[in-house]
């Protein structure tokens, strides 16, 4: 007698499983899509409370990471901690001055000690930056002022020189010139201090006018340098001034350069006293016959002298009229921010003081009437008494 175990074998492998509310058993009957037959479990489902839970716990390492970054700005934004950074930005400007003293760079020991004391400077700049980066992330490249922190200390580290006891170490000029830009970490004051911040934001806000004065002052002295190459151009090649002031268009814009500075009183000296030999005496020699010469650029002064006016007193106080313009009208935004923050017009509030200096005025004036009133009225009194005791003594 056979016994068939198909249906058993097969009644068994069936799944039974309970619904969870009703506690009803059903039967999974999929099979498998391999071809070897064999049946695999579905994977289990998340359910509503796992993906709380995992929502959860996100929410929670956000939290962590806020909190952290919020810390951090606490932390170097503080006021105790700007200050810090703006004494130390000053220690090391000043330890950069001193290490160019001979007792610095003449002591392999003493300039040792300067390079510790300056990479540890260096680390502490970073160490502000860095927490700067995690409080704001990438925000803090739309703050140029950050920015612009950034970059030095960025600038500091590209081209860092591991510290050495030896002054001359690195050998190549490149290497100097690099750790020389190293005092441009002082301009880092200039994002610490507030005046100094109004300031430089000023000078930006005028930009445009002020390259329109530029184009203005290249005109000029492109003018006056082709005027003085043509002038004075062949004095040195006669070998008539001891420099070469005028010979060519570069030279004559650097000569101007100098005297925009105000430092022009050398050059129309040396050219006003050229002395050149008189037409009948074409080949005598001036520094032995004074006589048969004769100075032939006494009016040199009138060109040089009309540049300096034109370049160094008007163009210049142009530029200072339009720095002033950009501070005042800062001035007067940070005014309408103030006004703004505590809800008052400015031009309303400039109304009403100019009604309360005029009713002080009025006081003031009022007050004055009423002391001469005062002492009119007392002076009356005082001759009516001394009347009335004339008239009694002239009775008895």
């Amino acid at each position: 007698m056979t016994i068939d175990t198909k249906d058993e074998t097969s009644s068994k492998s069936k799944n039974v499983h309970f619904r969870s509310k009703d506690n009803e058993p059903y039967e999974d009957n999929k099979k498998a899509s391999n071809k070897s037959g064999n049946e695999h479990e579905r994977p289990a489902q998340a359910t509503p409370e796992t993906k709380i839970i995992q929502e959860d716990k996100g929410k929670g390492a956000l939290a962590s990471i806020q909190r952290f970054r919020q810390k951090c700005g606490d932390f170097v934004n503080s006021q105790v901690i700007s200050i810090f950074i703006i004494i130390l930005i000053l220690v090391n400007s000043v330890m950069m001055g001193l290490a160019t003293f001979p007792f610095v760079t003449e002591s392999s020991s003493v300039y040792f000690a300067f390079e510790i004391i300056d990479l540890i400077f260096l680390i502490v700049f970073t160490i502000e930056i860095v927490l700067q980066l995690i409080f704001l992330g990438p925000a803090l490249f739309q703050d140029g002022w950050l920015v612009f922190d950034f970059a030095i200390v960025a600038f500091s580290w590209g081209f860092f020189d591991a510290p050495s006891r030896d002054p001359n170490a690195g050998g190549g000029g490149s290497v100097k010139i690099f750790r020389a830009f190293r005092i441009f970490r002082a301009l880092r004051l200039v994002t610490r201090i507030e005046s100094l911040r109004d300031l430089v934001t000023a000078l930006l806000g005028v930009m445009p006018r002020m390259a329109a004065i530029a184009v203005l002052l290249l005109i000029i002295f492109y003018i006056f340098a082709v005027m003085f190459t043509d002038l004075f151009g062949d004095l040195y090649r006669k070998g008539l001034t001891e420099e070469d002031y005028f010979s060519r268009l570069d030279l004559s814009l650097f000569t101007q350069f100098g005297m925009m500075t105000l430092d022009w009183a050398g050059v129309a000296r040396e050219i006003m006293n050229i002395q050149e030999c008189k037409e009948e005496f074409k080949d005598c020699d001036c520094a032995t016959e004074e006589e048969n010469c004769e100075k032939t650029f006494t009016w040199a002064w009138i060109p040089i002298i009309t540049f300096v006016m034109i370049s160094s007193f008007i163009v210049f106080n142009l530029v200072i009229a339009v720095i002033c313009d950009a501070v005042a009208v800062l001035h007067d935004e940070e005014e309408a921010e103030e006004a703004a923050e505590n809800d008052v017009d400015p031009a309303m509030l400039r109304k009403k003081v100019r009604v309360l200096k005029n009713q002080v005025n009025e006081l003031t004036n009022s007050q004055t009437q009423m002391l001469d009133s005062i002492e009119f009225l007392t002076r009356q009194f005082k001759m009516a008494e001394l009347s009335k005791r004339s008239k009694k003594s002239s009775f008895e």
